[in-house]
């Protein structure tokens, strides 16, 4: 899969890649000039490793593109997040 384009759904508060007829999006808080990724769906027809990681790098230079922080948790709550979300991984590092 090769060069998606995301869409951003201010209403929904989500980026959204349209793959034929299967929608993957991730779900994000706004708040002042922060950003918070809360939750990443990408449905079985398109379960795709590297599509995968492409959409989230593809959001994440959407974030960056925007001058828009991404909040990173604290090191306690990142414990839980790198075992319950697979967008821990991706946080940025300040």
């Amino acid at each position: 899969m090769s060069d998606i384009t995301i869409e951003n759904n201010e209403f929904l508060r989500q980026f959204e890649v349209k793959v034929s007829d299967s929608l993957a999006r991730i779900e994000y808080a706004e708040q002042e000039r922060k950003i918070f990724l809360t939750k990443i769906h990408i449905p079985d027809t398109i379960k795709d490793k590297s599509f995968e990681e492409e959409f989230i790098i593809k959001v994440l230079e959407f974030i960056e593109s925007k001058n828009l922080r991404l909040y990173q948790p604290p090191l306690e709550s990142q414990v839980l997040l790198e075992k319950t979300n697979p967008l821990s991984i991706y946080y940025l590092s300040e």
